[in-house]
């Protein structure tokens, strides 16, 4: 079922984009268009997109670390041994422990395999940012509150389908405004008319966090805010939500994590 974005804007730079991206579509499939996707206008600015947000192209959340939390506050991570992307890891639960989840938004190019294949979320310079941080970070802000223990660290996207497009049109959605902002358009589409940010608060509900990190870039972090404020509410976790001051993929020594409520 193609994803429907209404209003798209018609400016010259995302008239330049979405051209950009037809022609790749026909180079990368061939005659099997559909087994990627293709783009269609249909009517004024609303666009049709098909093809890459079907479910084989669904990138699931992993269990990245099993996490150590010492009574002196020190965090610590080891690295695990499964078969699952660049990282190593297990699906979620593989460990049987209370679960930390790190919340970022949907996958990255590295996510995919050369074939547009889902690999595992937070590949690249992602998951190295968060594998070179993580033990500092929540050393430093008091391992957010958790009991001395062991647990698993699973990565969680909202969307687990490519929401920028950067597979296709290859343009950073850091420097390009109109790749800015047909991302920002697909993930509000699949997260409110896809019923993605409905599954997502479900797989939230059902891994029983110990602790929730929400990690997402602006505006989206305000959108999965929100609604994971008010599942813990509901389930009693307020003492368990914290939120970052920025994606992993920028993490630093300047990193920020404040509680919600």
């Amino acid at each position: 079922m193609p994803l429907r974005l209404l209003n798209v804007p018609q400016s010259s730079t995302m008239l330049a984009l979405l051209k950009k991206m037809v022609p790749t579509y026909t180079k990368l499939a061939g005659n099997q268009l559909s087994t990627y996707g293709t783009f269609a206008v249909p009517s004024g600015a609303d666009l049709l997109v098909h093809g890459i947000y079907d479910k084989q192209r669904r990138v699931e959340d992993v269990t990245r670390y099993k996490v150590r939390v010492y009574s002196s506050g020190l965090v610590t991570i080891q690295s695990l041994t499964g078969d699952i992307g660049t990282f190593c890891d297990c699906p979620v639960g593989s460990l049987g422990l209370p679960k930390i989840v790190l919340v970022i938004e949907s996958p990255a190019r590295t996510e995919y395999d050369n074939h547009f294949n889902p690999i595992a979320p937070a590949q690249g310079d992602t998951g190295d940012r968060i594998e070179e941080w993580f033990e500092e970070l929540l050393t430093a802000h008091d391992a957010l509150g958790l009991r001395p223990g062991e647990y698993e660290l699973v990565i969680c996207n909202p969307i687990q389908f490519q929401a920028s497009m950067i597979w296709i049109h290859g343009e950073s959605s850091r420097s390009n405004q109109a790749a800015r902002r047909l991302l920002i358009k697909a993930w509000t589409a699949m997260y409110r008319d896809r019923g993605e940010g409905v599954q997502f608060l479900q797989r939230l509900e059902q891994y029983e966090p110990a602790a929730v990190m929400l990690a997402c870039s602006t505006p989206m972090q305000s959108t999965v805010m929100r609604d994971v404020r008010a599942l813990a509410k509901r389930k009693g976790w307020r003492d368990r939500v914290v939120k970052c001051s920025a994606h992993p993929s920028c993490w630093n020594e300047k990193l920020r994590i404040e509680r919600v409520f």
